[in-house]
């Protein structure tokens, strides 16, 4: 056996592997991109285009602009539906994730 393309072989171990690593991470990361993602010939123009939940509930009471900016985000971050549940919206209509159940409870602290 030729020793030069045994997998022990420095080539392998400084090319060849970092390519082959990098190249089977984009196919994983393409897969995960695309099976949660918003359609592309489905785009967000209203809040009536998000599902039913408390995502859309939010945008629903906020100002025109408000939940442009909201919607911009949505569209350009490519969030996936999956995500919906866990954001928030703020008044400017900034998006952020709110996950629940990771710390116990715990009250306010007082000033």
């Amino acid at each position: 056996m030729n020793s030069r393309f045994s997998p022990s072989c420095l080539l392998w171990r400084l090319c060849l592997m970092p390519v082959l690593s990098l190249v089977l991470a984009g196919v994983v990361v393409a897969g995960g991109e695309s099976a949660g993602a918003q359609p592309a010939n489905a785009p967000l123009t209203s809040v009536e285009d998000l599902p039913p939940g408390s995502l859309r509930d939010q945008l629903s009471v906020l100002p025109a602009e408000a939940q442009e900016q909201a919607l911009r985000n949505l569209r350009e971050l490519g969030i996936p539906v999956q995500d919906y549940p866990l954001l928030r919206v703020d008044p400017k209509g900034n998006l952020f994730y709110e996950e629940r159940g990771l710390l116990p409870d715990q009250p306010p602290e007082k000033p």
